[in-house]
């Protein structure tokens, strides 16, 4: 006998992705909070112990990295300065530690990952994008970790840095296998690839966006001294034009004196007589000249003479018969019987028509109930082919 779940299946991955949302949430409250005040089991230094607030701070003489045994009765009016309480302040403390702040990432994926599951919304590339972020964090964590191992007080920063304890730890294993400068290339090539992940750019994109700045100044720069050429000469027309020649010499340093300027006459303008010029010729002429003259082709006639048309092409023409015979119609028309026959169309009796003129109708048919019209268009070429017609309509 079977147990009866007591949540279905959708109803569990639902409640579990509530449940991830909500813990994410007091994380991150934890994390935004944190303190170094606060307590921490865990810690290697002395800590601050606050005890019913601020106001009655203490300081335990924790030597060796100790930790204070607390009973009870003190745990209960232990209190935290971080948000989320003393199971916040030792949850920041514990992520801070082993992974620093690309903790905050990780949260992010909690709670996408919960959002998922929750509200079933396909968000994979969303958490896949978190996922490379927190690689990038953790990777220059690592990096800038590489030129600080001989720190004494290193140990002392770990909540304060990118990666925390893990990515001291990775820092010390490339150095030990790699030297610093070979770890360095290292981590800075694993860097760059994490960070073309995340952001759609490539090298030769960079290298076309040089080139169009480059072009756009050049263009810039060219249009502008153009431009102030132009302005230049037309300021100094303008200039000229108001100023004239008292300003040329005023440059010059020459003064200019108002009486030596004398008023000029005008005198009136008399006609002047137009010369003719002598006509010459570069050749002389010698006697007349032939002139040449070409005379049309004659045209061939034909030797039959030229008469009249007969009296007879005013008569009425006589009328032929251009259409089949009644024989010809009847043959026909059984050939058309007997091919819709042989394809399954059942026509109405005596219902195929003939009109033997010279029209473009030459046999209708009414098709049986029951026969669709697509039957007949898609047997056009059959019938054509039967009927020795060049095609059927």
């Amino acid at each position: 006998m079977g147990v009866t779940p007591l949540l279905k299946a959708g109803h569990r991955q639902e409640l579990t992705g509530f449940l991830l949302i909500v813990l994410a949430v007091i994380v991150l409250i934890s994390l935004a909070t944190y303190d170094h005040r606060d307590v921490a089991l865990f810690y290697e230094e002395p800590t601050i112990l606050s005890l019913g607030g601020m106001d009655s701070l203490a300081t335990p003489q924790l030597s060796g990295g100790q930790v204070k045994e607390l009973s009870f009765n003190e745990i209960l009016h232990l209190r935290a300065e971080n948000s989320a309480g003393i199971v916040g302040a030792v949850i920041s403390h514990l992520l801070l530690w082993s992974i620093g702040w690309s903790a905050y990432v990780l949260v992010l994926v909690v709670v996408v990952v919960g959002w998922k599951l929750l509200f079933k919304y396909e968000n994979s590339h969303l958490r896949n994008a978190l996922l490379r972020v927190y690689a990038f964090v953790f990777l220059l964590g690592t990096l800038i970790f590489l030129f600080q191992l001989d720190d004494p007080d290193i140990n002392s920063t770990l909540v304060e840095s990118l990666s925390g304890k893990a990515g001291l730890t990775v820092a010390g294993l490339v150095r030990t296998m790699l030297a610093e400068i070979g770890g360095f290339a290292f981590l800075g090539a694993a860097l760059i690839l994490v960070f073309f992940t995340i952001v759609p750019f490539r090298p030769k994109m960079a290298r076309a966006t040089i080139d169009r700045s480059i072009a756009f100044f050049r263009r810039s720069s060219v249009g502008t001294a153009a431009y102030t050429r132009s302005q230049y000469k037309v300021w100094r027309e303008s200039l000229s034009a108001i100023f004239g020649k008292h300003d040329a010499d005023a440059e010059d340093g020459k003064p200019v004196d108002s009486e030596s300027i004398a008023p000029t006459a005008i005198e009136p303008e008399h006609p002047k007589k137009i010369e003719q010029l002598p006509l010459e010729l570069d050749e002389a002429i010698e006697g007349p000249r032939k002139l040449e003259l070409t005379t049309a082709k004659l045209v061939r006639r034909s030797r039959e003479p030229f008469g009249q048309p007969p009296l007879a092409l005013l008569h009425e023409p006589v009328h032929e018969d251009t259409g089949a015979s009644e024989s010809e119609l009847d043959e026909i028309a059984k050939a058309l019987r007997d091919t819709l026959n042989t394809f399954g169309i059942e026509n109405m009796a005596n219902s195929i028509e003939k009109y033997p003129g010279p029209v473009i109708t030459r046999f209708e048919f009414k098709p049986a109930p029951g026969v669709k019209i697509n039957q007949i268009v898609n047997l056009a070429d059959d019938l054509a082919l039967a009927l020795k017609a060049s095609r059927v309509r």
